[in-house]
């Protein structure tokens, strides 16, 4: 099988981002000859590496690249603002909200180098996401009005600007306020009222 027919394949599943076992899967053949398979295709550069056993087709987005790494979660915060065009600044790192771990990965990729930070939230604070298609795959991204208050409550007052920023471009007030209640912080609600309030 070429990398043409593999592609497609992988695009017919739904799998922009896929792992060596899926690759094992859709070319049916030994690991060894699936991990030289794998290895010639990253070499030509048609493939990304995104973590051991886990690889991306070529055009894949950062957010897309960055929610590989940890499927039980989110992106959230200001990666998530950006992608909703509700502040300027593309930030340097994309945040991946979990529930597993909380550790920072740097990716390699067509747009250059990123850093990744996964965050460690507990499971009643992962909520206010939703589904969205990228270039190859789907990934999971917070509402506008949940990356506000997950920002909120990661970084504290660090970004109330840019927080600030993001209300004013329009978000719904009532769903920012009932997501920063159902976080249960009372320092988040403090700072969402100065927000709101600015």
């Amino acid at each position: 099988m070429n990398y043409i027919e593999f592609a497609k394949n992988l695009e017919r599943l739904g799998l922009g981002v896929f792992t060596t076992n899926d690759a094992r899967r859709i070319l049916g053949k030994p690991k060894n000859y699936v991990n030289l398979f794998l290895h010639r295709l990253y070499k030509k550069g048609l493939i990304t590496r995104v973590s051991k056993n886990r690889y991306a087709l070529g055009g894949a987005s950062k957010l897309e690249l960055a929610y590989a790494l940890a499927k039980n979660g989110y992106i959230s915060t200001l990666s998530a603002l950006f992608y909703y065009n509700l502040i300027n600044q593309d930030p340097n790192s994309v945040d991946v909200v979990n529930t597993i771990a909380s550790k920072k990965k740097t990716l390699n990729g067509e747009f250059g180098s990123m850093q990744v930070r996964l965050v460690k939230l507990g499971p009643e604070r992962l909520f206010g996401y939703r589904r969205v298609l990228g270039n190859v795959s789907y990934f999971l991204i917070a509402e506008p009005e949940k990356a506000i208050a997950d920002t909120l409550y990661i970084y504290k007052s660090v970004y109330t600007g840019l927080c600030g920023e993001a209300v004013k471009r329009g978000v719904n007030t009532a769903l920012l306020k009932a997501y920063a209640e159902r976080m249960h912080s009372k320092k988040l609600v403090e700072l969402l009222n100065g927000v709101l309030n600015a």
